[in-house]
C-alpha cells in the first residue's frame, strides 16, 4: 500500500487469483516475502463481511497486529 509499491515473487499472481475468486489457491512463499498481504489487502479493500485469519505463532500474531495497526485495520 502506498506510492511506488511493487509485488514480490508470487504475490501478484496469488492476489489476482484471490480477487477473481479462484479456488483452491496454494501459494508457497518464503518468510518476509509478503504472505500477509495476501489476506490483509483483500480484507482492507472489502467493506463488508468478515475475514477470519488463524495464526499459529505468537511472533507472527504480534507482527500482524502491528501491520494492521499501521494500516488502520481493526483487529481483535
Amino acid at each position: 500500500m502506498g506510492v511506488k509499491v511493487e509485488f514480490h515473487g508470487l504475490q501478484e499472481k496469488s492476489m489476482h487469483a484471490i480477487i477473481t475468486g479462484q479456488s483452491p489457491i496454494v501459494s508457497i512463499i518464503a518468510i518476509g516475502q509478503g504472505k500477509s498481504m495476501l489476506f490483509i489487502l483483500p480484507a482492507y479493500c472489502v467493506n463488508r463481511g468478515t475475514t477470519i485469519v488463524i495464526i499459529p505463532l505468537c511472533l507472527l500474531q504480534e507482527d500482524l497486529k502491528r501491520q494492521c495497526k499501521e494500516a488502520r485495520i481493526k483487529y481483535v
